[in-house]
């Protein structure tokens, strides 16, 4: 029987996914108060894509796929606070620990795989460096994934 999970656990097993995560998220630790340069410059985008219309009163919806520690998703929510964050990761205990954390209140937090994104839902949609251990084929899946996920106009970073 083929199923979502079965896939997904094809390109990345759980054992894999863990001991990742648990590395990464040491070295997050560093960024919790202050965000990497890269991430100032995401959010920057991200507000130069979002205030226009949130100026017009209107709403801004956006997802940090492969969300990690949520550490990005914090740095969003203190640099724009009117925007609607949503936190994706494959990783259960990653989202686990984003629910835990007081920092991420409010934000909607959940289990995604970026395969398999839901269509329509997303004005932008941030992948930091969730696609690193992506063959050709799957990469495409992920682009084609996220484009869906978009509503129009949408952005992806």
């Amino acid at each position: 029987m083929h199923s979502k999970e079965s896939e997904t656990r094809e390109y990345l097993p759980e054992r894999y996914l863990t001991s990742f995560t648990d590395k990464y998220n040491l070295y997050q630790q560093r960024y919790a108060e202050e965000p990497r340069e890269g991430d100032k410059v995401l959010i920057q985008l991200v507000r130069n894509a979002a205030l226009p219309r949130l100026r017009a009163g209107g709403k801004v919806t956006i997802l940090d796929i492969g969300c990690s520690t949520g550490n990005l998703l914090f740095h969003l929510k203190r640099a724009v606070p009117a925007l609607d964050l949503v936190g994706g990761d494959l990783a259960s205990s990653a989202i686990e620990a984003c629910r835990a954390d007081p920092r991420l209140q409010g934000i909607d937090l959940e289990v995604m795989d970026i395969l398999d994104l839901p269509p329509h839902r997303f004005d932008v949609v941030i992948s930091n460096a969730a696609t690193y251990f992506f063959d050709n084929e799957r990469y495409a899946r992920a682009v084609q994934s996220i484009g869906a996920a978009l509503r129009p106009n949408g952005r992806w970073f």
